[in-house]
């Protein structure tokens, strides 16, 4: 436009001068050729660096240089007088790189992008960057006891599900029964996943026991016994015992069997196996159990005499010479105390004690360390709770209670998994809502020590989703976390992480 304007200022300045001359000058006048006054032009000056010109206008460049559009990916030239611009090839260098920057190159739309350095460790407890100005990569640990967690592989895993069991024989994790959503509900299937070779192996259904879940899952050193639960037609008290050397089921004979139950505890202890506690139905809480004795694939029941009283979704620990059972519900109120029992003697030895005990609660983790059971979290009809004390089976008579602080501890919750891993607890995941429909991804790392030991947060991160209800493993060097539900429904993943 600026042209234009100029050239027909220039053509009114030359009517008015000619206007005031001789006849001659009106001659003149009839002479202009109004096609010297040039069209209007988009195109800048020539050096201008403005954008290229109208590629239509009957006047446009005169140079390569003025159809330059500064982009780096573009091939401008000044063809017959008009800009042609043609992108460069994608992959292009287009520029030099700066720190942070690993190169510049030409993307499909015609810019010139830049990819930055890779900063990614693989660790996900690490926070990584690129300081712009040096080029430096830094990995900051992430703050607490993050855990690297690593998906375990799905390729033959179980189908999803949660409140199933899982044990570790000292080469393998298996996970047999449990439920899922849907109008076929219980499950009686399972597998055996080796973390050395990353491998899962579907497990034989030949003798196993009928679909359940609530049942109990306990590993006498050489195979693993299935017992209990809620089955297809109501409360079951049969099982059968698994050999992972052999693949085969064999049934537990029936024959003075406990009374059919879930949500009891079963702890192996030696030549036994101890079934304690839990419900029958119609909320009626239990104070019986039965010992099995392998060698002799037999059942006797436990002694009441001197028994806790009855409870359902208590914990029973085995501590090398008997048996702890402690906490849990009768459905009327929430239960602090306990007692043990000596399988050997068919006794109960002694009542836990109830100095500094850990408050009444259920649903909550008991881990044992080979010299004191550690108790964290659960549920005792308000909030849900982010407290624990650990008891000391050997100290006295009736063992002793010591302090758990709860400064940094995890937030209050319950379906969570635990594991001692000879060094500290993890405790990971479980629910914090009123209702359960939730789920947590996070944890805490609680280590013992003077004035109540210390917890460091274990955050959330996305190689192990949220989740409830799930199952957890020590192997010696890694925990295994697997299966479990969300808000979603069952799941069929888990993960491992060396802490």
């Amino acid at each position: 436009m600026p042209q234009r304007r100029a050239s027909l200022a220039l053509a009114s300045t030359l009517l008015a001068a000619l206007a005031v001359s001789s006849v001659t000058s009106c001659v003149l006048i009839a002479e202009i050729d109004y096609d010297l006054i040039p069209e209007d032009t988009d195109a800048p000056d020539a050096g201008s660096g403005g954008g290229a010109p109208d590629s239509g206008s009957d006047a446009g460049c005169t140079s390569d240089a003025a159809c330059d559009d500064q982009n780096p990916c573009t091939a401008d030239a000044c063809t017959n007088g008009a800009c042609v611009t043609t992108p460069l090839a994608i992959g292009t260098t287009c520029g030099t790189p700066a720190p942070c920057v690993e190169s510049l190159t030409c993307d499909a739309a015609g810019a010139c992008a830049p990819k930055p350095v890779t900063t990614d460790d693989g660790d996900p407890c690490t926070t990584d960057a690129c300081d712009p100005q040096t080029g430096a990569i830094s990995h900051t640990a992430v703050g607490g006891a993050c855990l690297a967690w690593v998906p375990l592989s799905q390729q033959n895993a179980p189908s999803p599900r949660f409140n199933h069991t899982a044990i570790w024989t000292g080469k393998h994790m298996i996970i047999w029964g449990g439920e899922r959503s849907g109008p076929d509900p219980l499950l009686g299937d399972g597998a055996r996943y080796d973390p050395t070779a990353k491998t899962w192996t579907p497990m034989s259904s030949v003798n196993a026991p009928s679909p359940r879940f609530g049942h109990t899952a306990v590993w006498t050193g050489q195979v693993m016994m299935v017992w209990g639960g809620y089955s297809t037609n109501g409360m079951v008290g049969s099982g059968a015992i698994y050999n992972p050397d052999t693949d085969t089921w064999t049934t537990i004979p029936t024959m003075n069997e406990p009374t059919a139950r879930i949500r009891h505890s079963a702890v192996a202890a030696g030549a036994y196996m101890i079934v304690w506690g839990g419900t029958s139905g119609n909320n009626q809480p239990l104070l019986s159990g039965g010992r099995y004795h392998i060698p002799t694939k037999t059942w006797s029941p436990t002694t009441t005499m001197g028994a806790p009283s009855p409870r359902t979704q208590h914990s029973a620990t085995w501590v090398g010479d008997r048996m702890v059972v402690w906490g849990g519900m009768d459905f009327f109120d929430w239960l602090g105390d306990g007692a043990m029992y000596s399988p050997l003697d068919n006794a109960w030895t002694a009542k836990t004690s109830m100095t500094n005990a850990a408050s009444f609660r259920e649903s909550h983790t008991a881990v044992w360390t080979g010299s004191e059971i550690y108790i964290w979290g659960g549920w005792n009809g308000g909030p849900y709770l982010d407290t624990g004390a650990i008891f000391a089976p050997q100290t006295g008579a009736q063992g002793t209670w010591m302090p758990m602080t709860t400064t940094g501890a995890p937030s209050p919750r319950r379906s969570h998994v635990a594991v001692w891993t000879g060094s500290s607890m993890i405790v990971w995941g479980g629910c914090g809502d009123l209702v359960c429909t939730g789920s947590l991804g996070d944890g805490g790392r609680y280590t013992p020590g003077m004035n109540g030991g210390t917890w460091e947060f274990i955050p959330e991160v996305p190689a192990l989703s949220t989740r409830r209800d799930a199952t957890a493993v020590w192997t010696g060097s890694r925990i295994l976390v697997w299966g479990g539900r969300d808000a979603a429904g069952a799941l069929g993943t888990g993960a491992e992480a060396q802490p």
